[in-house]
């Protein structure tokens, strides 16, 4: 756990780019994901995974930059559980806030990462081939993922910002920053078509809509508490609710 943290914590030290060219400490983490149960070492794996993945995206000119050892370690493998869906459990099973947040930090880059990149082999499949193979390109979309987790992920998130608009969330108090990450979360997967709008169903779409607007009142009416975070859940508030709309 000790060596975990420290990869995650020297990372501008130098070591970056050595251990991103290593994919025995992608495997490290593939094997703890697969078989740790300690909160405490899934949360060290956690934050170094953020750490390879927030180096390919730069956010400031919204671009990715593929490693193949990145997107070898998030391509399914045979006989095992995806990394995607590893997480996906993770998320809707810890009780433990710091590797929840974590969790949902990184679910949301690799959501961004993965969809960068299969846009990109796809590119280069149209540009090999004269014909459009719309079972191929389907096939691309969904190679990191299965469609089973992100419907849970987005069934999970509707449940959690509910509880977090009635202020029973993890804590049992209302959790800004786990808002802001399920509605960043939320908003990936919809934005990027990993789930439709229509695969939500109109109950769950309404709740959404009603969760997000008890939060956004929560935040303006609480001018004793503001929070770096408030700024951040109100424009995700509108963009998640903007994406919902498409469906009306």
């Amino acid at each position: 756990m000790g060596t975990l943290a420290n990869m995650a914590c020297h990372w501008d030290c130098g070591i970056g780019p050595y251990l991103m060219d290593d994919m025995d400490v992608l495997r490290l983490c593939r094997s703890i994901l697969w078989n740790e149960n300690d909160a405490r070492v899934l949360l060290e794996t956690t934050r170094l995974l953020n750490t390879f993945l927030s180096c390919s995206i730069d956010t400031s000119h919204q671009t990715v930059i593929e490693h193949d050892n990145l997107t070898e370690f998030l391509t399914p493998v045979s006989m095992a559980p995806s990394i995607f869906h590893q997480y996906t459990l993770i998320i809707c099973n810890t009780l433990y806030s710091e590797l929840l947040l974590k969790s949902l930090e990184l679910m949301t880059r690799i959501v961004v990462y993965t969809n960068a990149i299969t846009h990109n082999i796809t590119r280069r499949r149209q540009r090999l081939v004269a014909s459009t193979d719309t079972k191929r390109d389907e096939d691309d979309e969904f190679r990191f993922m299965d469609k089973a987790d992100t419907l849970a992920l987005v069934n999970w998130g509707a449940e959690r910002l509910e509880e977090e608009g009635r202020g029973v969330g993890i804590g049992m108090g209302f959790h800004r920053g786990v808002a802001k990450n399920v509605m960043h979360l939320l908003w990936a997967l919809m934005a990027y078509g990993m789930v439709s709008i229509a695969e939500c169903g109109p109950e769950m779409t309404h709740g959404l809509e009603q969760s997000m607007s008890r939060l956004v009142s929560y935040i303006q009416d609480d001018d004793m508490d503001a929070r770096v975070e408030d700024e951040d859940i109100q424009s995700l508030a509108q963009a998640l609710n903007t994406k919902l709309s498409m469906a009306s």
